[in-house]
């Protein structure tokens, strides 16, 4: 078949017949535009309506999701050590340290003793899994507001960065007295405190220690006489005006801390750089005006020692009038390290040493200070 080209009027007419398809295209194609629209508008009303429906719940899944994310990724680093008391004593702090090449597990409390009276300290035990340990604490008396150090011993480790929790108990006696004339004779009121508490496994040791800091504004008395004083009970006529506490830093069995006054700051002391009392301790920052009620600054520092098995006889280095007494659990009396040759006035700086001969276990020691007036230094190594 030969096909023609059309004539003009075959042309004209195509091209009418293409106007209208053009026509028909432009109205189909409009069409499509507004069913297409409409059907956009359906959609996102339904979208909107289920929003609206359902959103606070995934909103409520999504925050969920999220916090699982951040305990899970920070379950190692960020969680820190918490203990709750259920009344008596607050909790300040708390340590479960684990050494894996001996094989144990020292647990560490510093409690204040909240209670409107003194209260005597008779045992501590730490609950921990299946197992339980008999610790100690010091002081085992302690004034309304004094921080009281626990420690307690377990065979056996746990990983390092492992989360744990556990148990305390501390058995006391009320002190129906007065603060000068406290002893175990007039302590009778058993009572007992417990508390739980939640911590991270660490393979560094932190030694805390309580400090209580007390003054006396009696124009006579300028240093009280070595006689005097005791590694529990404050001398007489002395009022505490502060009581607060800090953490060091060294390998289990050591212990070593330089605070001082402006003048004594940034310098080294006993293998320490020297740095202002914490906070807590700003009385110990000033410079004591040699009048009422600051005749005379003293204080006591104390902590829950832990010697390790096979360590070596420690000696104790202190500087100034100080006195460092210890003693081992369960012990009836303490030792005085310096035999009172430390306690007197003479230079802050002045440093003493004296061997300790300390055997594996677990020790309470207390650094009793004083300063009559001008700035103040109070360094203490046991090492």
């Amino acid at each position: 078949m030969v096909v023609g080209l059309p004539g003009p009027a075959s042309a004209a007419s195509c091209s009418g017949l293409g106007e209208g398809m053009r026509g028909s295209e432009s109205i189909l194609s409009f069409s499509s535009v507004r069913a297409s629209n409409g059907g956009r508008r359906m959609k996102l009303q339904s979208a909107i309506e289920f929003l609206t429906t359902y959103g606070f719940v995934l909103i409520i899944i999504a925050a969920l999701i999220s916090l699982v994310f951040l305990v899970v990724g920070s379950a190692r680093t960020e969680i820190p050590s918490a203990c709750a008391s259920f009344g008596g004593l607050d909790c300040n702090f708390l340590s479960f340290y684990s050494n894996v090449s001996s094989r144990y597990s020292v647990v560490t409390l510093s409690l204040s003793n909240s209670e409107s009276v003194p209260i005597n300290i008779t045992n501590f035990t730490v609950q921990y899994r299946s197992s339980s340990a008999a610790g100690m604490c010091t002081p085992n008396f302690a004034y309304p507001g004094q921080i009281v150090i626990c420690m307690a011993e377990f065979d056996g480790v746990s990983q390092e960065g492992l989360n744990v929790n556990g148990y305390y108990s501390i058995g006391a006696r009320f002190c129906n007295s007065a603060l000068s004339g406290i002893s175990a004779a007039n302590c009778t009121q058993p009572v007992t405190y417990r508390g739980s508490f939640f911590s991270e496994v660490t393979g560094q040791f932190s030694q805390p220690f309580g400090v209580t800091v007390a003054t006396i504004g009696a124009n006579t008395v300028q240093f009280s006489p070595y006689s005097d004083i005791s590694p529990i009970f404050l001398p007489s006529g002395y009022t505490i005006v502060q009581n607060g506490d800090f953490v060091t830093y060294n390998p289990i069995g050591r212990a070593a801390y330089s605070f001082g006054a402006t003048s004594y700051q940034g310098t080294t002391y006993l293998g320490t750089n020297t740095v202002g009392f914490p906070q807590t301790l700003d009385m110990l920052n000033a410079t004591p005006s040699c009048s009422a009620p600051y005749n005379s600054v003293f204080s006591y520092a104390y902590t829950t020692l832990y010697v390790p098995s096979g360590d070596s006889a420690p000696s104790i280095y202190t500087t100034g009038p100080m006195e460092v007494y210890y003693r081992k659990s369960n012990a009836a009396s303490w030792t005085g390290g310096f035999g009172g040759t430390a306690w007197k006035s003479q230079s802050a700086a002045t440093q003493y040493t004296a061997n300790a001969a300390l055997g594996a276990g677990m020790y309470s020691v207390a650094i009793a200070w004083t300063g009559d007036c001008g700035q103040g230094l109070q360094a203490f190594n046991i090492s």
